[in-house]
């Protein structure tokens, strides 16, 4: 039998392989390459999850506060610039930026 793959199904394996995803910190600039290589979707559903997963309001929510930036493994990758900060709180307001 052979499962079908969905956006969803794929969100759950990310979290679990790579906690970094499931507690929703900043991900460091110019992760996406790595992302994309890691999901086993068609280029427009691996869009569609690094979108979902960059785009949660958990997401901008921890992009707002500031600090670090991450890299999958958990260290640290970058800081968050004030520009980054009120981006994400401008998507959170349903304005755009």
């Amino acid at each position: 039998m052979n499962e079908q793959i969905t956006i969803n199904t794929e969100l759950t394996r990310l979290r679990k392989e790579h906690p970094i995803l499931g507690s929703r910190k900043p991900l460091a600039i110019g992760i996406r390459p790595t992302l994309l290589l890691l999901i086993n979707l068609n280029s427009r559903n691996s869009r569609k999850v690094i979108s979902l997963l960059c785009n949660h309001p958990a997401y901008l929510a921890n992009i707002s506060k500031g600090g670090s930036r991450y890299h999958l493994d958990g260290t640290t990758g970058g800081k968050i610039t004030p520009g980054e900060m009120e981006n994400a709180k401008l998507k959170l307001s349903g304005e755009t930026a």
